[in-house]
């Protein structure tokens, strides 16, 4: 079995920070008012910036690592890590503070999550963490649904834990028409398609068929998935 594991990096990474400049800018709500003619909101004075503020990452593997590079070149970002697999001298070379899962939730001003669903992060995020946040603070999932707890999200962004939050993900896809979040101006949601763009889904494709050829020419992959079982049977 061969896999494609670079293929997507780049595409949800650009998904994530797009996702932190429209929370920060409030681009959801603004381009409500702007089509109803509420053109007061702009005296809210209620977008911020994101230059200078501080980006906690939980999983630091592909994806993650590089939203913080974009980040850090982009918009001058702190960089804050949780990941009990990162080590000193890995966070050091990446120019990223390694913290602790709280400190992480409870200094950045987006959180965003990009961690493996494993029996250890399932429910990563419930309601505990999210009240460590900050109440102007933003979260962001882009992993996987089961990562959070829905219903602890949407009672946070009702109840100001925080001040927004999206999703990539959701634990039932499509979402079923009862999810708080579906409901909620402060979320910002996309169906699971932050991977989908037309060159990534090209490079996929591309990356899977040379693969396939390297097997049928008995050349050895270059992403094998299932490497472990190959060696275990004598394959490789």
């Amino acid at each position: 079995m061969v896999n494609t594991p670079f293929a997507n990096q780049i595409s949800v990474a650009e998904h994530t920070i797009t996702f932190i400049l429209a929370l920060a800018k409030r681009l959801k709500p603004m381009d409500k008012a702007a089509r109803t003619g509420y053109f007061t909101i702009r005296e809210e004075f209620s977008s911020m910036d994101v230059d200078g503020k501080t980006l906690g990452i939980l999983g630091f593997g592909k994806i993650g690592s590089t939203v913080a590079t974009k980040c850090k070149a982009a918009f001058n970002m702190k960089v804050l890590v949780y990941d009990p697999y990162l080590s000193e001298d890995q966070a050091r070379q990446a120019e990223v503070e390694l913290a602790e899962f709280s400190t992480v939730l409870q200094k950045s001003d987006f959180v965003t999550i990009h961690a493996p669903l494993t029996p250890q992060t399932q429910g990563l995020i419930g309601q505990k963490q999210l009240r460590m946040m900050k109440p102007t603070a933003f979260i962001i999932n882009m992993a996987r649904g089961q990562l959070w707890d829905e219903k602890a999200v949407a009672n946070a962004l009702k109840n100001g834990w925080i001040k927004g939050a999206a999703t990539d993900v959701f634990v039932n896809e499509p979402p079923e028409k009862d999810n708080p979040l579906l409901r909620l101006d402060d979320s910002l949601l996309s169906p699971h398609m932050s991977a989908l763009t037309a060159e990534c889904v090209v490079r996929m494709a591309t990356g899977a068929a040379q693969g396939v050829i390297d097997v049928l020419q008995r050349r050895r992959p270059q992403y094998i998935a299932n490497i472990e079982l190959l060696k275990k049977y004598r394959k490789l």
